[in-house]
């Protein structure tokens, strides 16, 4: 059973964000008009993804356009991994987030409509 009232679209967007301070890239995976879903590239540490922490979300929207959203993160999902050319060294981590977009201009809305 879908628990969102907003039904998400699948999509494969990079995009760019500032969290901590520090500027990450990453993969979106599904978006809204109230959230999305993004797979962080590889971290060390989980703690600018924490839940309630304020990010700003960079994408294209198209080839000339490029979009800032002001997001909350929602929930975190952090998983251990260990690359093979890091054998002997501290693992990494794989980082999956839940944001809610808590401030959007029109443009956005229009991408998301037209997906």
């Amino acid at each position: 059973m879908e628990r969102r009232r907003i039904v998400r679209k699948d999509v494969s967007l990079e995009t760019e964000f500032v969290s901590g301070g520090k500027n990450y890239t990453g993969v979106i995976g599904n978006i809204s008009e109230e959230g999305a879903y993004i797979k962080t590239s590889i971290t060390e540490t989980a703690i600018d993804f924490l839940p309630a922490i304020i990010i700003e979300l960079k994408f294209p929207i198209s080839s000339e356009e490029t979009i800032s959203l002001l997001c909350e993160i929602i929930w975190l999902y952090s998983k251990k991994i260990q690359h093979p050319r890091l054998e002997g060294h501290a693992l990494e981590l794989e980082n999956n987030i839940g944001i809610e977009i808590k401030s959007s201009p029109p443009e956005y809305e229009r991408f998301v409509m037209n997906l």
